[in-house]
């Protein structure tokens, strides 16, 4: 506390500003940082949970309808419209390998890359049946065995694949909603942090504020009042702060200074006007001395000028009367 009162009041400005600067800096960063985790969970959502469920969706109804295309291939009995049909199945097969390209992309480690496997497993099993079995058996129009084929082996597999095509859009809804979740729990700590930062920070501001009313602008408004009562001769008056060593430590020891300058004026002004005084008492003494001495003078004189008048009548008496 000594150090923090002893330093310069150019050095406390500076650390109250350099800490509102540094809390305001730091509950920036904060924010910026909460703001970037949201942004990524919402980015995680757009870049590929929604995409993968997309994906998957556009896969599995294209899947649904090469399905429909080997009904279609089974109905037909025209020679022209069996390769019309079976064309239109490989141009359904080869979107459907576009499909698997922009989910393969998209797959994440664990879970989803093993189930998409079986998923492929289950593709191959299903269009080998398709390619080498089902589509011969419609080129020779042989209902009965497609139809069985139709409705057997190659419709479980069928389902087999449609039940792992949907675990895979469920999971990615699932994981999308807890992206999404997580977001918004990030979201909520992070308001509660950033509320709790900005009350930090407005603390350490009012601290900041209350450091320097008390350590410069109390201290100055309080040596003001002191010189004030000197400039009213309140010789009594305490000087504070002397012992500080900052700028206000040296101006509270210019002001005693300048409080024992003026008793010492003071003093002399005292002891001269004491001088002064007894300077004229001293003539005023000697101007009694003086005043008394000529009236004494005066007196003696007269009675001199008194005798010798008479002496002079009495000289003139016997000398008339000795003639």
């Amino acid at each position: 506390m000594d150090r923090l009162v002893n330093a310069s009041v150019r050095t406390k400005v500076i650390a109250a500003f350099l800490v509102l600067l540094i809390g305001t800096a730091l509950l920036g960063l904060f924010a910026i940082n909460r703001m970037s985790s949201v942004n990524d969970e919402a980015a995680e959502i757009r870049d590929n949970w929604l995409p993968s469920v997309v994906a998957v969706s556009d896969l599995y109804s294209t899947f649904y309808s090469y399905r429909t295309g080997e009904g279609a291939l089974i109905a037909v009995q025209d020679e022209s419209e069996i390769r019309k049909e079976e064309e239109s199945l490989e141009k359904v097969i080869r979107l459907i390998e576009q499909k698997r390209s922009v989910y393969e992309s998209m797959l994440t480690p664990g879970w989803e890359t093993e189930t998409y496997r079986k998923l492929v497993d289950s593709f191959n099993r299903y269009f080998t049946i398709s390619r080498d079995r089902l589509r011969p058996l419609a080129r020779k129009n042989d209902t009965v065995a497609i139809s069985g084929l139709f409705i057997g082996e190659s419709r479980q597999e069928f389902r087999t694949a449609v039940a792992i095509l949907e675990e895979l859009v469920n999971f990615n809804r699932v994981e999308g909603v807890k992206a999404a979740d997580n977001g918004a729990k990030i979201y909520d700590v992070s308001r509660n942090w950033i509320i709790a930062a900005i009350l930090v920070a407005a603390m350490t501001g009012v601290g900041a504020a209350l450091l320097i009313l008390t350590a410069v602008v109390k201290p100055l408004h309080t040596l003001t009042g002191t010189m004030g009562r000197l400039a009213n001769r309140e010789m009594t008056t305490e000087i504070p702060g002397t012992a500080r060593q900052d700028e206000l430590g040296s101006m509270a020891r210019a002001v005693q200074v300048f409080k024992d300058n003026m008793i010492e004026a003071d003093r002399l002004a005292a002891v001269e006007a004491a001088e002064q005084q007894a300077k004229m008492r001293r003539a005023q003494a000697i101007e009694r001395l003086l005043t008394g001495f000529e009236n004494s003078s005066t007196t003696a004189l007269r009675t001199v000028a008194a005798a010798a008048s008479e002496l002079d009548a009495t000289a003139h008496s016997m000398s008339a009367m000795a003639q």
